[in-house]
């Protein structure tokens, strides 16, 4: 009786197991296409933000919104 209890509760765990060790080819294809996909979204992401860089005024640059917080916590 003890051993059909024991094997009664391995089991579940054991097909649990099997289940989530087998491979999905088509899944995984599926996965691999998105992902090459959001990295093409992503190389077009950086050219535009590259371009609009050069347009960005020096003055832009020298005020940081960490400076700007610091000194309107500084002036408190």
């Amino acid at each position: 009786m003890k051993r059909f209890i024991v094997f009664g509760m391995m089991l579940p765990g054991l097909l649990l197991l099997l289940a989530g060790c087998h491979s999905d080819k088509k899944q995984a294809d599926s996965i691999y296409e998105e992902l090459k996909k959001s990295a093409s979204y992503e190389k077009d992401f950086v050219a535009n933000q590259e371009k609009l860089d050069q347009y960005k005024s020096p003055c832009q640059n020298a005020i940081s919104p960490e400076t700007v917080s610091s000194q309107t916590i500084k002036g408190r």
